[in-house]
């Protein structure tokens, strides 16, 4: 895949061609995806609130994410491109997901909520799978709030633990370029949509929607 940015820069990475992977007929490659409603709502929280929001996108999070980590599944065997000049006799085994292989979305969804609930040390909503949170101490109060969508995340609470989950994001997740919407007219992208930090609340452009606290 070779892809070309505004500024002229070309950005090219190694796919698997998944279309003629040989699959067995049962495998689950579900991999979830948060539900519109939940992301505003989260949103009005913060406005009402007057907490802050910020989004992060994962770097290299396929690459990130273990196949088969408890030896349950199948394994990924992969021929080499002619580039690696290896000869017919030779053929590798995927170790971690990549672009274009079946089943990284969903190795990723299971690797980054692995990594939340236990390194970050916070809970995975039951009724949707996208939303996680984390308690304060006394478990009175949720500290902060994290929507994910595959390696895009929002997150709200006080700026404080914002920052924390974002450091925390980074140090674990390799989640770069986070984009921090605590003052007016701040904004960012966010499930092809702009969010833009307002005075009294947020404005999700992309369809005709203001949030307001």
């Amino acid at each position: 895949v070779d892809t070309m940015h505004d500024d002229g820069a070309r950005k090219a990475r190694w796919t698997a061609r998944g279309y003629e992977q040989t699959l067995n007929g049962n495998e689950d490659f579900f991999s979830a995806t948060p539900a519109m409603m939940h992301l505003k709502m989260m949103l009005v929280e913060s406005a009402l609130k007057g907490h802050v929001a910020a989004i992060g996108d994962c770097s290299g999070a396929f690459y990130q994410s273990p196949l088969n980590p408890d030896g349950t599944e199948s394994k990924v065997w992969i021929e080499p491109p002619p580039e690696a000049e290896l000869g017919p006799d030779y053929i590798w085994e995927a170790v971690s997901a990549f672009p274009g292989l079946k089943g990284a979305p969903r190795a990723w969804d299971t690797y980054s909520a692995s990594v939340l609930t236990n390194s970050m040390q916070m809970e995975q909503s039951q009724y949707d799978g996208c939303l996680f949170y984390r308690f304060e101490p006394n478990r009175e109060r949720i500290e902060e709030k994290a929507c994910r969508h595959i390696d895009d995340f929002l997150v709200t609470g006080p700026e404080p633990n914002v920052e924390r989950f974002l450091e925390q994001a980074r140090d674990k997740l390799n989640m770069q370029d986070a984009v921090r919407l605590y003052k007016t007219g701040d904004e960012g992208r966010l499930l092809a949509m702009n969010l833009q930090k307002l005075d009294n609340g947020y404005a999700l452009q992309g369809k005709p929607l203001l949030i307001h606290g």
